[in-house]
């Protein structure tokens, strides 16, 4: 049973969400799977929040159930097959909301392509390319859930538009607009 129900009003969810599996993704990249126990085992204390417009108690479920991802790979499992089970669990079982769902399918993505990719760096190429653009863009509930974070109507729904705003955000990411690797290392 759900004890908090939230629905995500506008993209600053997704980007919170994308920008932290982004983040972790690069940190794992160049610093190793060491690097992240700190922000996987103390989630809302993390540093890399910051960079996302900080942590969001109402979304702790969903960044839990991430994490759980994550450790498995701190752990050593690099079988594409069980961090595919594991995130359908993760999908499946998660008792989410409707909006909430297409949050944990974002992750089941992102980290699907970390598990199958020869680096890490693949997910992130992934959350850069494929990821604003559309999941699923034969998915009509995507698409309109898409309509519902750019907060355009259907007619005015425009996913060149919505690629554009992810691509500044991640380019904020990666210049440290707000804070830099080293920063977020020494924190």
């Amino acid at each position: 049973m759900l004890s908090r129900k939230t629905k995500p009003s506008d993209l600053a969810h997704y980007q919170r969400l994308v920008g932290v599996l982004y983040l972790m993704t690069r940190l794992m990249h160049k610093m190793g799977m060491v690097s992240l126990e700190e922000h996987i085992e103390n989630l809302p204390d993390s540093p890399l929040f910051v960079q996302v417009g900080g942590f969001d108690p109402a979304q702790v479920r969903l960044y839990n159930a991430v994490a759980d991802i994550f450790r498995l790979f701190f752990m050593g499992v690099d079988n594409p097959v069980v961090i595919e089970r594991s995130l359908a669990l993760m999908v499946r079982h998660g008792e989410w909301t409707g909006d909430e769902l297409r949050l944990a399918e974002t992750a089941q993505t992102f980290l699907w392509a970390i598990s199958i990719g020869e680096s890490p760096w693949v997910a992130a190429e992934l959350a850069r390319q494929v990821i604003p653009v559309a999941i699923r863009p034969e998915s009509a509930a995507w698409e309109a859930w898409l309509r519902k974070l750019t907060g355009r109507p259907s007619d005015e729904y425009d996913r060149d538009s919505l690629y554009e705003e992810m691509s500044v955000f991640f380019a904020s990411l990666d210049t440290g607009t707000m804070a830099t690797d080293d920063e977020l290392l020494s924190k």
